[in-house]
C-alpha cells in the first residue's frame, strides 16, 4: 500500500501542562457559569 500524505489525519496535539489545563477548564467553567451552563 502506498503511503500518501494527505490521506494522514492529523496528529493528535500532546496534552497541555496539567496546571494550565486546570487553569483552563477553570476560565472555561466560569465563563459557562456566566453563560448560564456548566461544562461537565
Amino acid at each position: 500500500m502506498r503511503f500518501r500524505e494527505l490521506d494522514v489525519p492529523v496528529a493528535p496535539v500532546p496534552a497541555p501542562h496539567p496546571r494550565l489545563e486546570s487553569l483552563l477548564r477553570q476560565i472555561i467553567d466560569l465563563k459557562g457559569r456566566q453563560l448560564g451552563f456548566v461544562f461537565a
